[in-house]
């Protein structure tokens, strides 16, 4: 079965409205001098937890574009969603990686808001 990544435009149409589901933390004083492109590249290799705890994937990919818009690329496990090999989303310039990102939905939430969004680009 072929697997998709949804980077398309109406993609990340949809996926800027789960940006607000990660978990942020305020800049520490070490971040002061980083970069934009610094600080996202920060995220890269980060695993990712939904709400209740199931690890759905790692950040895969990190880019910053000539806007100054923030993207992650959530690479996700087989045992998260088959049909769907990731998803990019939004960052906002405020975002911390502490090692690891927390999406405040359950996988089921998640899952089921992918699903549906990936079905409106079909």
């Amino acid at each position: 079965m072929q697997r998709f990544v949804m980077t398309s435009i109406i993609a990340l149409g949809l996926a800027t409205s789960a940006q607000a589901l990660v978990v942020t933390e305020n800049l520490t004083r070490f971040d002061r001098n980083e970069t934009n492109v610094e600080e996202t590249a920060e995220f890269i290799g980060n695993p990712v937890y939904t709400a209740d705890g199931e690890m759905i994937g790692y950040v895969s990919d990190a880019t910053t574009e000539a806007s100054g818009d923030r993207m992650i690329l959530v690479t996700f496990e087989d045992s998260f969603i088959t049909e769907y090999a990731g998803w990019e989303f939004e960052l906002d310039e405020k975002w911390e990686t502490t090692g690891e990102l927390n999406v405040k939905w359950t996988a089921d939430q998640l899952r089921s808001w992918i699903k549906a969004n990936g079905e409106l680009q079909s």
